[in-house]
C-alpha cells in the first residue's frame, strides 16, 4: 500500500533555506528528521536515534534513498531534480498505518518550514486517535469506599444466618457469616492484647481453610496489614519478606509448625476461639493499607506490592456492580492466598453476602475433584488462571452434566480463544470474561466480556479500562504510540499501587508521573486495535507469567549463580508438548588443573608407504590445479583466497613435482583428474565446496580409517575397554556416519555406545548405518548443548580424528568432559599435521577458516588443552610416519555428580516451587548473539533440536507399549521408556487431567488423579491399569 505525501512548493523552499544552514539538501533533512521518529513504527535498532545528536544522523543517512522502517514499511524521499517534491510511503497492505505516518510526516513538514530544527514538536497521534483515547479512559465513577473488613461486617448483618464459607476436611463443613463474624472478633481481640498496634504488617501463613480468611479479616479488623506467605515456601524465602516488610507477628495454626524466625513472634489463630469478642474494628481510611502481595524481582529478592483498601475496595465494586455479583452467587476460590486473584475470591464474595468455597488442600491440582465440587456445590463464579480453567474444562467436557458457572473470570496469563467455545459447550447462559492489569494495579485494570471468537485472535483482547482506572501505551521516550505500534502499558487511576514496601528506588522507578497523573510502568507489550481496545503482545523484559504468576527470570538466574559448580545460566521458557514450560540452561564450571608431565611413547615402527605415495599424487594434482587456473585466467572467488595462496605456497616448500610412474597409474590420480573441472568450479565459486562430500574418496571420515597407525590405536581403545570386564557406557563426539561404533562394537560385547553429533542428517546416517548395533543411542549437540540425561553418563569418550574440528578446541574437551562419569577416560585420536588430502578436502571444506584455525596440534598442545579442560593426561603416544597421536586422559572433575542436587538445594531454599526450573539443559558455552548477550533464541533451538532424539532403553510390554501409545499423544515425545515418569518426560497437572481422561476412554475403568500422582513411572502406571481391569472383570464375572 503507497501513500504519496506531496509538498507545496512554498513550504518545500522554506526547507531547503533550512538545510542549508547544516550544509544539507532539503532531502537529506526530511530523511533526518524522519530517523527521529521512524523507530516508532520500526525495530528497537533505530531507539537510539532519540539520542544521537543531529550531525550524527546526518551521516548515517547521507548515502540513503529510503529508509526500511521494518520490514513492511519503508519511507522514500524524492531527489533535488524531481519537478514535484513528494514523500511516498510504502506499508505492504496496511492502509490505516501508511495514513497514520502520513498524517506525522505532514504536521513534520509543516513545522519544518517555519521552525529550526530543534524546536520540531514530534506527535505521533491523529485528532481522531486523541479523542478515542481520552474517551476510552473517561472511566470516572463514584463509589462510597470503605474497609475490606467492614464491606463484611455489613454483609453480615444483612445475612447473618447465610453460609459464607464452604470448605473440605475430612468431610465437608461450612459457616454462617454471624459465625465468621463472631471468630473474626474474637481473633482481633487476640491479636490486640497480643500487643499488636495500627499498622503493622502481619504475615499470615495457612494451609487454604477457613482460618486462612478468619486471619486476614482479624488483621484487618485491628488497622493493620496483611502479608501472605505460602505455606510451601522455603523457610529461606519466609524469612527475606518477613525482613523486608519488617514483620514482627507471624499468624499460623497449631497444626503447622514454621520453624521460628529470630525476632518474629508466633501467632496461632485457632487458638483465638478462647477469647472474648473486640468490642469494634477499624474504620476505613482513604490511604490505609489493606495487604502487601510479594512477586518475583529481578534483584534476586522478592518484591512486596503495597495496596491500599481504597484500591482494592474500586476493583471489586467495580467487578461486583458491572457483572451483577449478588448474594446468590458462590465462588470456587482455588487461587493461593499470595497470589491477588485470592483477594477477589474472598472480599468480591464477602461484600455482596455470597458464599465462598474451599478445595482441599491436597486436592488444589485434582481437576475431577474440582468438577464434583462444582457440580455439588453449584458454584456460579469461576475465577482463575486460563491454564487451571483448562484442566476443569477437559474434566467437564468428558461430562453429560451441565455446569452451573455463570461467570467464568480468566486473568494472569494469555486467554486462548478456544477456551470461549470450549466453555459455550459445557455452560448455559454464561458470561465468559478476560481481565488483565497487574498486582501493582489491584487485582485488575481492564476487562474484555467475550460474546464471539475472531478468527484472527491469537488470543482474546486485553480489552477496555475498569471504573475509575486509565491506560496509556508509551514509547522509549515517553511519548504515546500511536495504534497499532507496540509499547510499554502504563495503568494509571485508583488501582495504583502505593509503591513497593521499603524500595524507595524501585518505587520512584516504576510508579511514574506523567501529566499530573500517577501511573505504573507494567513492562507489558501492548498496541491499542482501530477497536480501540488493549491486544496484549508479551513482554519488553524477561519478566513472564507462568500459570499466572510472574517471574522475574533473573531472580532464578541470580540464585542459580550462587552455586560453586556454575559459571553462567540463563532462565527461559520453552514451549513443549504445546504448554509453556520453565527450564534452565547452565554452563558449568569446570575448573583447570595443573597438567602433570606424561611420557611419550613412539609407536613408529611401520613404514607407510602408502602414505607417502598419497602425498606424491596430491602435490601433483594441486601443481594440475594451479597451471589450469593460469592458463585458464580464472578469477579465484573471494572465500576460496587463502587456500589458493596456501597452495602456492605449499608448492613452492615441495618443489615442482616430477610424475612417477607408480603415482600416475594409482587409482587416486585417476580419480583426481576426472575431478579436476570440479575443483576448478569450487575455486571460482561456481560450484559448492560440499560437492566433494559426494565421493566417498574424498570423505575425511573415509580417509581416516585408511590409515594404518589410526587402526593401530583403535585396537588400543578396544583393549581399553575389554580390559575392564564389564559393560560401559560409551560416547563418540562427533561421530559422523557411525564409523567409529560400527569398528569398536565389532570386536566388543554387551557396550551401550551414544553417538554425539551437530548434524541430523548425520545422526541419521550412522542409525542407518549401525541398525545391527543393540544398544546404540543417538544425541544431538547443536550450540554446544547436551541433554541432560547424558551429563556424567559414560565410562568412556572416543574421539577420532574429530577434537581438532571444534573451532575452540577447549570447548571441544570440555564437552567430552561434561559427559564422562567422575574419573572416566577420555580416548583421543588425533593427526599432529595434516594428511597429504586434507590439503584438497578438509582444507576445502573449511576454506575460510584455514589461516585463523590451526587445525593439528602437538602433543604437548593438547596436554595444557586438556589440563584447561580439567582433565589428567595419563598416555601419549606418537606415529611418527604417519603423524597420528593417540591420547589417554581422567577427568578429575567429580563436581559434575552433585551439580544439579546443589543447584535444586539453593533453590529450594530460596524460591517458592513455580520459580524453580523443571529441568536443566547443559551447555559447553551459551551461544551469544552479535552484540555479545547470551543468545536466547539459540538455545531455544538447540534445546528443540535435543528434544528430536530421545530414546528408548529397554524393550516395553504389551501392556507398557498401550500406555506409552497414550503417552506419547499427550506429551509429542517420539519415544517413551519404563524407566521414565510422567513428569519427567514433561507432564504436569494439565497434563495429568489429560491422561486420566484418556485413560477413562482407553481402559473402560475408573482412574482418578491420585493414581497418576502416586504410579507416575510407565511400569508402575500400566501395572496399576491391569490390576484395575483385572478387578473390573471380576467385579462383572461375579456379577454374572
Amino acid at each position: 500500500m503507497f501513500n504519496k505525501i506531496s509538498i507545496s512548493t512554498e513550504n518545500w523552499n522554506k526547507i531547503c533555506e533550512q538545510a542549508k544552514k547544516h550544509s544539507l539538501k532539503g532531502s537529506e533533512l526530511l530523511k533526518a528528521v524522519f530517523m527521529k521518529i521512524k523507530y516508532i513504527w520500526g525495530t528497537d535498532e533505530y531507539k537510539s536515534f532519540f539520542t544521537m545528536e543531529w550531525q550524527q544522523i546526518f551521516d548515517y543517512i547521507s548515502n540513503k534513498d529510503s529508509l526500511a522502517v521494518s520490514s513492511s514499511i519503508s519511507i522514500e524521499v524524492m531527489d533535488e531534480e524531481k519537478a514535484e517534491p513528494y514523500i511516498l510511503i510504502e506499508t505492504n497492505g496496511k492502509a490505516n498505518l501508511s495514513g497514520d505516518i502520513g498524517h506525522c510526516i505532514s504536521k513534520i513538514i509543516t513545522q519544518m518550514a517555519q521552525m529550526d530544527l530543534e524546536d520540531i514538536n514530534i506527535s505521533f497521534l491523529t485528532e481522531e486517535q486523541k479523542n478515542r483515547r481520552c474517551k476510552l479512559n473517561d472511566t470516572c465513577k463514584e463509589y462510597h469506599y470503605k474497609g475490606l473488613h467492614e464491606e463484611f461486617f455489613e454483609t453480615a448483618e444483612c445475612y447473618p444466618e447465610k453460609t459464607a464459607i464452604i470448605w473440605y476436611d475430612e468431610m465437608r463443613e461450612n459457616i454462617t457469616y454471624a459465625q465468621l463474624a463472631d471468630k473474626v472478633l474474637r481473633m482481633a481481640n487476640m491479636l490486640t492484647i497480643h500487643g499488636i498496634s495500627e499498622n503493622e504488617y502481619i504475615a499470615v501463613s495457612i494451609p487454604k481453610g477457613p482460618w486462612q480468611i478468619i486471619s486476614v479479616l482479624a488483621v484487618l479488623s485491628v488497622g493493620c496489614t496483611y502479608v501472605p506467605i505460602d505455606i510451601e515456601w522455603p523457610e529461606e524465602r519466609k524469612k527475606k519478606i518477613c525482613k523486608k516488610a519488617n514483620i514482627k507477628n507471624f499468624i499460623t495454626i497449631t497444626t503447622y509448625s514454621p520453624e521460628v524466625i529470630e525476632g518474629i513472634d508466633i501467632i496461632y489463630a485457632d487458638e483465638s476461639e478462647h477469647f472474648e469478642k473486640i468490642k469494634d474494628f477499624m474504620r476505613y481510611e482513604d490511604e490505609r493499607s489493606a495487604y502487601v502481595i510479594f512477586t518475583s524481582g529481578t534483584t534476586g529478592e522478592p518484591k512486596g506490592v503495597e495496596i491500599s483498601h481504597k484500591s482494592a475496595d474500586n476493583t471489586i465494586k467495580d467487578i461486583n456492580y458491572r457483572f451483577g455479583i449478588s448474594s446468590k452467587d458462590k465462588c470456587f476460590a482455588i487461587s493461593e492466598l499470595s497470589f491477588d486473584l485470592s483477594v477477589y475470591d474472598i472480599f468480591g464474595m464477602l461484600a455482596e453476602g455470597g458464599t465462598i468455597v474451599l478445595p482441599r488442600p491436597k486436592e488444589r491440582k485434582m481437576a475431577d475433584r474440582w468438577f464434583d465440587i462444582v457440580i455439588n456445590e453449584q458454584i456460579t463464579i469461576w475465577n482463575s488462571v486460563p491454564a487451571i480453567y483448562d484442566m476443569f474444562l477437559m474434566v467437564a467436557e468428558n461430562s453429560t452434566k451441565t455446569v452451573p458457572l455463570k461467570k467464568v473470570l480468566l486473568s494472569g496469563d494469555w486467554v486462548q480463544p478456544t477456551l470461549y467455545d470450549r466453555n459455550k459447550k459445557i455452560t448455559s447462559n454464561c458470561e465468559f470474561i478476560s481481565l488483565g492489569g497487574a498486582t501493582e494495579a489491584a487485582i485488575w485494570s481492564v476487562y474484555y466480556v467475550v460474546n464471539e471468537v475472531r478468527s484472527d485472535w491469537n488470543s482474546v483482547p486485553y480489552g477496555y479500562p475498569l471504573a475509575n482506572q486509565k491506560v496509556i501505551i508509551m514509547n522509549t521516550q515517553n511519548q504515546e504510540c500511536p495504534d497499532d505500534v507496540p509499547g510499554e502499558l502504563w495503568i494509571g487511576g485508583m488501582g495504583v499501587a502505593k509503591g513497593y514496601i521499603n524500595e524507595p528506588d524501585l518505587t520512584e522507578e516504576k510508579f511514574v508521573f506523567y501529566n499530573g497523573k500517577r501511573w505504573y510502568r507494567t513492562g507489558d507489550l501492548v498496541s491499542f486495535t482501530k477497536d480501540g481496545h488493549l491486544e496484549f503482545l508479551g513482554r519488553i523484559d524477561h519478566q513472564i507469567k507462568l500459570n499466572g504468576y510472574r517471574i522475574e527470570l533473573k531472580e532464578i538466574e541470580k540464585n542459580i549463580n550462587q552455586s560453586k559448580y556454575v559459571d553462567k545460566n540463563i532462565a527461559l521458557i520453552i514451549k513443549k508438548n504445546g504448554y509453556p514450560r520453565l527450564v534452565g540452561a547452565i554452563k558449568p564450571y569446570i575448573p583447570a588443573i595443573k597438567m602433570q608431565s606424561c611420557s611419550i611413547e613412539d609407536n613408529g615402527t611401520f613404514d607407510d608407504e602408502t602414505s607417502r605415495i598419497r602425498e606424491t599424487t596430491v602435490n601433483l594434482f594441486i601443481q594440475e590445479v594451479l597451471k589450469q587456473v593460469e592458463n585458464d585466467s580464472i578469477t579465484i572467488c573471494r572465500k576460496m583466497q587463502i587456500l589458493y595462496e596456501l597452495w602456492k605456497k605449499r608448492l613452492i616448500q615441495k618443489q615442482e613435482v616430477s610424475v612417477q610412474k607408480q603415482v600416475v597409474d594409482t587409482c587416486l590420480w585417476k580419480v583426481l583428474k576426472n575431478m579436476l573441472p570440479l575443483y576448478l568450479d569450487i575455486l571460482s565459486g561456481k560450484a559448492e565446496p560440499n560437492e566433494l562430500l559426494k565421493y566417498p574418496e574424498f570423505n575425511p571420515e573415509y580417509l581416516t580409517f585408511k590409515s594404518p597407525a589410526v587402526n593401530l590405536f583403535l585396537n588400543k581403545i578396544v583393549d581399553t575397554i575389554k580390559a575392564t570386564g564389564k559393560n560401559n557406557r560409551i560416547g563418540i563426539i562427533q561421530a559422523r556416519t557411525g564409523k567409529v561404533a560400527t569398528v569398536l562394537s565389532r570386536q566388543t560385547e554387551g557396550q551401550e555406545y551414544i553417538l554425539f553429533d551437530s548434524s541430523a542428517g548425520m545422526l541419521d546416517i550412522a542409525q542407518g548405518q549401525n541398525a545391527q548395533i543393540n544398544n546404540c543411542l543417538y544425541s544431538m549437540v547443536r550450540q554446544g548443548g547436551i541433554e541432560r540425561k547424558y551429563v556424567g553418563y559414560c565410562d568412556f569418550v572416543v574421539a577420532v580424528n574429530t577434537m581438532h574440528q571444534f573451532e575452540n578446541k577447549n570447548e571441544g574437551l570440555k564437552l567430552a568432559n561434561m559427559l564422562l562419569k567422575p574419573n572416566g577416560k577420555l580416548m583421543m585420536i588425533e593427526c599432529a599435521d595434516e594428511d597429504a588430502m586434507a590439503l584438497i578436502t578438509s582444507y576445502v571444506l573449511e576454506a575460510e577458516k584455514v589461516e585463523t584455525n590451526k587445525f593439528y596440534l602437538q602433543l604437548k598442545d593438547w596436554g595444557k588443552l586438556l589440563g584447561d579442560a580439567g582433565f589428567e593426561m595419563v598416555k601419549a603416544e606418537m606415529s611418527e610416519v604417519d603423524n597420528i597421536e593417540y591420547i589417554e586422559a581422567f577427568s578429575r572433575n567429580d563436581f559434575l555428580h552433585d551439580c544439579e542436587k546443589g543447584i535444586f538445594k539453593i533453590l529450594e531454599e530460596n524460591l517458592p516451587k513455580y520459580m524453580i526450573p523443571e529441568e536443566f539443559y547443559y551447555f559447553v558455552n551459551l551461544p551469544l548473539s552479535t552484540n555479545g548477550k547470551i543468545d536466547r533464541n539459540k538455545i531455544l533451538r538447540s534445546i528443540e533440536m535435543q528434544e528430536d532424539y530421545f530414546q528408548n532403553d529397554v524393550a516395553l510390554t504389551d501392556s507398557e507399549s498401550r500406555l506409552a501409545k497414550i503417552w506419547k499423544d499427550i506429551l509429542g515425545a517420539k519415544n517413551i521408556s519404563k524407566s521414565i515418569s510422567f513428569f519427567e518426560a514433561g507432564g504436569d497437572s494439565l497434563l495429568s487431567t489429560k491422561l486420566m481422561m484418556e485413560l477413562r476412554k482407553e481402559y473402560n475403568v475408573e482412574v482418578a488423579l491420585t493414581d497418576i500422582f502416586e504410579n507416575p513411572y510407565l511400569e508402575q502406571m500400566a501395572s496399576m491399569l491391569d490390576k484395575k481391569i483385572d478387578a473390573e472383570n471380576a467385579y462383572v464375572e461375579g456379577e454374572i
